[in-house]
């Protein structure tokens, strides 16, 4: 930009927001999950690692067709 000022506007000093260079600019979007919390990937809705992906709900009919 240049040094010359075209209105009559002065610039702030600071800006509008405080800004701590040390602090990351947007917190955490996922803070640390506790175990057991909605955000938990691992939930009722959801099997463990060691468990296999087939219906979490209830288990597959045998009756219905594999897709």
């Amino acid at each position: 930009m240049s040094p010359t000022p075209l209105l009559e506007v002065p610039q702030p000093v600071e800006p509008a927001t405080p800004v701590v260079p040390d602090a990351p600019a947007v917190p955490d979007p996922e803070p640390a999950i506790e175990p057991g919390t909605p955000g938990d990937p691992v939930g009722p809705d959801v099997p463990a690692p060691d468990t296999p992906r087939e219906d979490p709900v209830e288990p597959p009919a045998p009756s219905a067709p594999a897709e």
